[in-house]
């Protein structure tokens, strides 16, 4: 409408000029002649053709404005009134987003640093975050980046346990963890905690909001955080109590509570008590023959590198049930030797020592003695 509007008013202007000029060379017809009247027709005649021209121009964008309006007053106008938008006022702070909610699903997606990136379909295992919090004998609470070889903390039972290895000591690696509200212990997916009123420990993944732990206290909530530095304490125990809450020392390389065979059949061993009993070896080395260790480049100990390798590939990445029995059941067979072993040192170790020692001499006493008297006689 606005555009017809104009052109119309265009059209009167130059008529109003046309008149005009018209009216001009009239009033000075008289002077100029015949030749000045027939240049007035001329002209007259031209104007006339220039408003005939305008009036077609004049309906051609009538035209115009009819088919592309409507598109240039919905870009541009509203028909209906609205509000103007409300800035905030420059006093207030805007409510800061909370951390979003970590789900089970999600837990795999976290990045990880070790294996050459994100283990697949397990997520990552740099145990625990330097922000939490361990009771340290005659020492209370320290860091868990403030601990070393020797530190006596706090475990299962309330008693106080050597750290004998760290499976993991890195102070430089970025990783992402899980922390449970409220008591805001932070861990990684694959680390096995404990729940109440049970002595299995399950992988942090698989905690859900309102789920009980050790300490009597329901998870709250559940969110991701991003921290800087990786810790895995070993005990003889196989557990810690980290910011109130008892988990395991270890991780499980599959992401589930039990070991399980490829296929998905379960061995019926827990994934802390065979890392528990794996480590037997280790144990003992470290506390008769050695109290140092070394650290790969990504932070782990090389005795537990080793055997961490070897094992994801044997359970996680190799898909024959055969080679995994094949392999698994003699090294049963070793640590289990071992296991006996380390029991038997931990129950009054110098009594079994001196009665093992003991009994063995008197075998070999009793052996030479009945050889000894066959052979005579024989003799005889």
């Amino acid at each position: 409408f606005l555009i017809t509007t104009n052109t119309w008013i265009v059209s009167l202007v130059l008529l109003f000029v046309s008149c005009s000029s018209a009216a001009s060379e009239k009033k000075h017809s008289k002077v100029r002649g015949a030749t000045t009247n027939h240049d007035d027709t001329m002209i007259q005649r031209r104007n006339r053709r220039k408003l005939q021209g305008m009036e077609d121009l004049g309906t051609g964008t009538m035209e115009v404005a009819f088919t592309f309006a409507p598109i240039e007053v919905f870009e541009t106008i509203s028909p209906y009134p609205s509000e103007a938008p409300v800035s905030p006022s420059p006093t207030q702070n805007p409510t800061p987003l909370p951390t979003p909610l970590v789900t089970p699903e999600e837990t795999t997606e976290l990045s990880c640093p070790l294996l050459g990136g994100l283990v697949p379909g397990i997520g990552c295992i740099p145990c625990f975050s330097s922000e939490a919090m361990v009771q340290v004998e005659h020492d209370g609470l320290r860091r868990m980046e403030e601990l070393q070889l020797g530190d006596k903390v706090l475990t299962k039972n309330g008693r106080y346990e050597s750290i004998y290895s760290f499976g993991h000591y890195d102070s430089q690696t970025e990783a992402t963890y899980l922390q449970f509200a409220p008591s805001n212990m932070e861990l990684s997916p694959l680390h096995l905690i404990f729940t109440k009123g049970s002595d299995t420990a399950v992988p942090a993944s698989q905690i859900k909001v309102g789920d009980v732990l050790s300490s009597g206290q329901a998870v709250s909530a559940i969110r991701s955080v991003q921290r800087r530095g990786a810790y895995a304490p070993f005990t003889a125990s196989g557990t810690i109590v980290v910011n109130d809450e008892l988990a395991s020392s270890f991780v499980s390389l599959q992401g589930t509570t039990w070991i399980e065979w490829a296929g998905g059949w379960s061995t019926g061993i827990s994934a802390h008590t065979g890392a528990l009993a794996f480590e037997a070896p280790h144990r003992l080395y470290s506390q008769w023959f050695n109290k140092k260790e070394s650290y790969t480049a990504d932070g782990r100990s090389t005795w537990v590198a080793a055997a961490h390798d070897f094992f994801h590939w044997l359970y996680v990445v190799n898909e024959s049930m055969l080679v995994q029995m094949m392999l698994s059941i003699p090294i049963a067979v070793v640590i289990g030797a071992f296991c006996l072993f380390e029991w038997i040192l931990s129950q009054h170790a110098g009594c079994y020592v001196v009665a093992i020692l003991c009994g063995g001499c008197f075998l070999l006493q009793t052996n030479y003695r009945f050889q000894s008297c066959k052979n005579k006689s024989k003799e005889d």
